[in-house]
């Protein structure tokens, strides 16, 4: 369903009200759905979720668990993993595959995807707290 709604032309930009995205992550066939989802608790009950990125050539470390709100796994063939992350302004954006990468890293290998999809964009009002 989509729905279109009248905007008061003198609001905000959308792109600066946008703080969350959710994210459905089909994995390859095969995926272990109980270990998926202990990983997945795993990473929500983490007080830190130490990741590397590399940015302009050199790799920064940076904590990913301020930028993840939640993942849940839908069992089937292949196996979902959907995902919401935030958008912070000095932390920066949780990207879907750092959330792929953490669980393989809690589950010991590497994870394969098979797509990843930004079903919605969230501005603060849609996102508690």
């Amino acid at each position: 369903m989509i729905d279109a709604f009248d905007v008061w032309l003198g609001g905000p930009p959308l792109a600066g009200r946008v703080v969350a995205a959710d994210y459905r992550i089909e994995l390859a066939d095969g995926a272990d759905v109980a270990g998926l989802e202990a990983a997945a608790s795993d990473l929500i009950a983490a007080t830190s979720i130490s990741r590397d990125r590399v940015r302009g050539g050199s790799t920064v470390t940076y904590d990913l668990r301020p930028l993840l709100i939640s993942i849940t796994i839908q069992p089937g063939s292949p196996a979902v993993v959907r995902t919401r992350t935030r958008f912070d302004p000095e932390l920066g954006t949780g990207r879907p595959e750092e959330v792929v990468a953490a669980l393989g890293d809690r589950l010991g290998r590497a994870l394969d995807v098979a797509t990843i999809v930004r079903e919605r964009l969230l501005v603060a009002d849609d996102v508690d707290d």
